[in-house]
């Protein structure tokens, strides 16, 4: 109950303006390249140097890591279902440089929603329902591979996501795809992820505020994902793999079969991310005001199986 009133607190810290939030301050930052992808989407290049991660007080002397030390063994195996790959929005930058969605929504951070439901609060209107397969005790990473749907949602969001929490879970980051319209103003599946650091109140979703250290070139936070599954159809599916670097103790987010880095959440940001105290694969929605619930997936409970319900494999 303590930690759950904690994490109570870091919501409203989140939703009253308490962080650092970048959008406005993009306009500062020289870009190389603005692309405009296929689905209508903007993304500038910026100078990996000059990134908003870096307008964190914690990050104002880091190294950037450009590449995992190591990726664990357990990585390499490969899923074995039919579900053909989703692809993501195709971004090139140039070389240095890294891309930065444009106009971020303003949607609550996802990572301390994932916790409200051990006290079935209702937050500012809204309500939380969630399905979550999860490990206890201590950890290093993870692996999935994920069906991607778009779920129909109204005034919130649905989605799917990879959690990783640290000790007492005040600290953590989820990796995943969700349907937002506040955050993407749009209604199609997104790729994302969240952080949070309850003992200094930072936290945000993608890129909107400082902290994940973006590397990869032609992937960014905050793309579409297309084409989706469909009930009794094709399936698609993302591969997700996040994991604590051993040398430098960062913790790695790489996309796709092929293992590519997208970038990492820096050791530093975090006060309880030594020990992982719970990894879970987690289903999620978030329902605003007297709305019925969204679907969840594809909105088909499992018993139906492949090609009617949403599913995580690969849990490792």
């Amino acid at each position: 109950m303590k930690t759950a009133l904690i994490l109570l607190a870091f919501y409203f810290s989140v939703s009253n303006g308490l962080m650092d939030p970048i959008d406005a301050k993009l306009t500062e930052i020289p870009t190389f390249k603005t692309i405009e992808t296929e689905y209508g989407e903007t993304f500038d290049c910026i100078n990996i140097t000059q990134q908003p991660a870096f307008r964190h007080p914690r990050l104002k002397n880091h190294k950037i890591q450009m590449t995992p030390s190591s990726i664990p063994d357990s990585i390499d195996e490969k899923s074995t279902n039919s579900c053909s790959e989703v692809k993501i929005s195709k971004i090139d930058c140039p070389p240095g440089t890294v891309p930065i969605r444009r106009n971020s929504g303003r949607e609550k951070t996802g990572f301390t929603e994932m916790f409200q439901h051990n006290i079935s609060a209702i937050i500012e209107g809204t309500r939380v329902h969630m399905a979550k397969y999860y490990k206890d005790g201590n950890g290093y990473g993870t692996k999935a591979s994920v069906t991607v749907y778009e779920p129909k949602v109204g005034g919130k969001y649905s989605g799917a996501w990879l959690l990783v929490a640290g000790e007492g879970t005040r600290s953590g980051f989820i990796v995943g795809w969700d349907v937002s319209p506040n955050e993407y103003g749009d209604y199609h599946a997104h790729f994302g992820s969240d952080w949070g650091d309850l003992a200094s109140k930072t936290g945000c979703k993608n890129l909107k505020c400082p902290g994940f250290v973006q590397v990869a070139s032609d992937i960014a936070l905050g793309s579409r994902l297309s084409p989706v599954s469909t009930y009794n159809g094709k399936q698609h599916q993302i591969t997700l793999h996040v994991f604590k670097d051993p040398k430098t103790g960062n913790w790695w987010l790489a996309y796709g079969e092929n293992k590519k880095a997208v970038g990492y959440w820096p050791k530093s940001l975090f006060t309880e991310m030594d020990k992982v105290s719970q990894i879970a694969w987690v289903g999620l929605v978030v329902v605003a005001g007297d709305e019925l619930s969204y679907p969840m997936g594809s909105g088909h409970f499992p018993s139906e199986g492949l090609g009617r319900s949403a599913f995580f494999q690969i849990l490792i």
